[in-house]
């Protein structure tokens, strides 16, 4: 039996849920962890996850954390020739988007996110909001360069590479903030809102 434990609202569990759902796994989610819910404290989840983060996978007696470790896993495990190129060029190229996303699309953009979204209109600070969408910009270019040689980061299939940018994206073009014209990410937004795990798990209200 496979869990996800990790509130709905996580960018990181929706990752996850989308790249289960589109592998068709079974699976169990428990959201009552993280944010409102609490419970990553505990002695019995930091027994499970030291960081006492979300999300945290739990497949029969193995258990994982770490949102791109988690995605690795399923991909190798149930996604083989499908989100898990089994070229190892095609997949080295799909996984270093993983990398960038974590080094630098999220963290250039976070902070726009919680000022906007996490923060009251009277605690915002509209020069960080400003500060973080400039330092997205040129990354959201790269991103739209590299989409121009396919419909997705692995070419003309769904990878990995793709999975843990969902979150990003969405929370990108769903921020009230200016942000210039990239048709290549834009038509990458529209097609992911048609696949019904996406819509499901990812293109959700922010919170």
């Amino acid at each position: 039996m496979l869990k996800i434990l990790g509130r709905v609202t996580s960018s990181n569990v929706q990752k996850v849920l989308w790249c289960a759902t589109e592998l068709n796994i079974e699976y169990i989610h428990e959201p009552q962890y993280g944010g409102q819910f609490g419970r990553v404290g505990e002695p019995e989840y930091r027994a499970l996850n030291p960081n006492g983060l979300v999300p945290t996978l739990i497949h029969d007696d193995f258990v994982l954390w770490e949102s791109h470790s988690i995605i690795r896993y399923l991909g190798a495990v149930f996604g083989a020739g499908t989100l898990w190129p089994t070229d190892s060029r095609v997949r080295a190229a799909s996984e270093k988007w993983m990398d960038w996303s974590l080094s630098a699309l999220e963290r250039a953009y976070i902070p726009a996110f919680f000022e906007l979204i996490r923060k009251s209109a009277e605690q915002r600070s509209y020069q960080v909001v400003d500060k973080a969408v400039k330092a997205a910009t040129p990354l959201m270019g790269i991103l739209n360069d590299a989409l121009e040689k396919g419909p997705f980061l692995g070419g003309d299939q769904l990878t990995i590479g793709d999975i843990v940018l969902a979150p990003t994206i969405h929370r990108w073009y769903n921020l009230d903030i200016e942000r210039p014209e990239t048709p290549n990410v834009r038509s990458w937004y529209e097609a992911a809102l048609k696949r019904p795990a996406y819509a499901q798990h990812v293109a959700i209200e922010l919170a």
